[in-house]
């Protein structure tokens, strides 16, 4: 059962769907036609570029999958060494990740964008950088369990948001909470994009922008201190922890 949250909690999950959608605009329009954040994407990528997709390419869809795993299993390893220290573990674990970001802002620093699946070194390691910190995300997120906000996906929050009655009863979703999933989903929309605009810009303006955004959130947007839920599944990548008691510390 999903219990209140704090408004800072919400508010800092909400940025950094936002900042999801950034980076997934940036990876899919500039970085050959890949997702960063949202891994099953690339695994429809990846067998689209199997089958001889001439647009996609296996070695793009490939480094961003193997790259977000590794960041997923980095980032449980991460939380689970830092929560056993009494440390904060959300700002730590956020933190890792606007560092990843910030590298990969700073490697693109003058890259061209390639909408082709050939790509340069450098292209690959800001992939690599980029889901690396996504897949870290997604274990935060896991950490932070609230329904319906992966951070990186929204399925769940669609099907929460039109899946159940509003009448009261045992599956009815509170309103309140129908008001959280439509924001996840407004927020993964406004960054793809506000991201998309960016890349006017230039290919490092909304990864430095995602960078800070990330910065202010393990700042001012880790959950609060008091216990909460289990791990609440979560369609998608990175998603399906049993519940069980959440010893989150705070941030």
């Amino acid at each position: 059962m999903d219990v209140e949250r704090s408004p800072r909690e919400i508010a800092g999950l909400m940025v950094l769907t936002f900042t999801s959608g950034m980076v997934d605009a940036v990876g899919f329009i500039a970085l050959g036609r890949v997702f960063c954040a949202l891994a099953t994407g690339n695994v429809l990528f990846l067998g689209l570029a199997v089958a001889g997709e001439p647009q996609l390419a296996v070695s793009n869809t490939a480094t961003a999958l193997a790259s977000f795993a590794t960041g997923l299993g980095l980032g449980h390893w991460l939380l689970s060494g830092m929560e056993r220290r009494g440390r904060r573990w959300f700002r730590g674990a956020i933190g890792a990740e606007a560092v990843a970001l910030t590298a990969a802002s700073a490697l693109s620093w003058g890259l061209v964008a390639e909408e082709s699946a050939q790509l340069s070194g450098r292209h690959y390691a800001v992939v690599a950088l980029l889901a690396l910190a996504m897949g870290a995300r997604a274990a935060t997120a896991q950490r932070v369990a609230v329904p319906g906000m992966s951070t990186i996906l929204v399925t769940t929050a669609l099907a929460l948001l039109f899946g159940r009655a509003r009448t009261a009863g045992p599956g009815a979703t509170p309103t309140v909470h129908r008001w959280r999933y439509l924001c996840a989903v407004l927020s993964i929309f406004a960054g793809a994009a506000s991201g998309t605009l960016l890349l006017h810009v230039g290919v490092t303006a909304p990864l430095l922008v995602a960078a800070v955004l990330a910065v202010a959130v393990s700042l001012f947007g880790g959950p609060g201190t008091g216990p909460g839920p289990g791990r609440a599944p979560e369609g998608g990548p990175g998603a399906g922890a049993a519940p069980g008691p959440d010893r989150a510390r705070g941030a």
